[in-house]
C-alpha cells in the first residue's frame, strides 16, 4: 500500500499536465494546415509470358495481311491460373499473336498503369502493329493517348 499512493499521486499529476497540454494548446488556422496527396505508384515495367493470353471472342474482318486495324481486346498474366491479369491498351491479340509468333517471343515488355491495365511497350515490336487509339469505354482515353502517344500506332 505504501507504493499505492505514490502510483496514485503520479497518475494524478501527469493527469494534470496532459489537461494543462489540451487547454493550453494553439489551435492551428484551418488556412496553414497542409494536407499531402498520396504519391503517385510509379509505373512498373513488367516482362510477362506471351503464352498468359486471354482475350475476347469475337470474329473481326480482316482484310488485307497483317497488321490489322481491327480484332479481339486481350488480357496478358504471369500466370494464367491467377486472376491478375492486366488489360492491354494498345494491341490487339491477333497482332499480338502474330508478330510475337513470327519474332518467335516468349516474353513481352509491358507498362503497368494503375491496377489492371498496361501498354506493351517492348523494343522488339514496332509501332504500326499498334492500335491508333485506346479501346473506348477506357475512363482517362486521352488522357493516355496524351501520356503515352509512343505506345500507339502513328496516324
Amino acid at each position: 500500500m505504501r507504493y499505492g499512493y505514490a502510483v496514485l499521486s503520479f497518475l494524478a499529476l501527469g493527469a494534470l499536465f496532459v489537461g494543462a497540454w489540451w487547454w493550453l494548446r494553439v489551435p492551428r488556422p484551418v488556412e496553414e494546415m497542409v494536407v499531402a496527396a498520396p504519391p503517385q505508384p510509379e509505373r512498373e515495367i513488367l516482362i510477362l509470358p506471351t503464352a498468359g493470353v486471354t482475350q475476347t471472342l469475337l470474329k473481326p474482318r480482316h482484310d488485307g495481311p497483317p497488321p490489322w486495324p481491327h480484332g479481339n481486346r486481350m488480357r496478358l498474366s504471369h500466370d494464367p491460373k491467377k486472376l491478375d491479369e492486366l488489360f492491354v491498351l494498345n494491341m490487339h491479340a491477333e497482332n499480338f499473336h502474330h508478330i510475337t509468333g513470327e519474332l518467335k517471343m516468349k516474353t513481352v515488355m509491358v507498362r503497368r498503369l494503375g491496377d489492371k491495365e498496361c501498354l506493351v511497350i517492348d523494343p522488339l515490336i514496332s509501332r504500326e502493329w499498334f492500335r491508333k487509339r485506346p479501346p473506348r469505354g477506357i475512363t482517362p482515353h486521352d488522357a493516355i493517348y496524351d501520356l503515352h502517344p509512343n505506345a500507339f500506332r502513328p496516324d
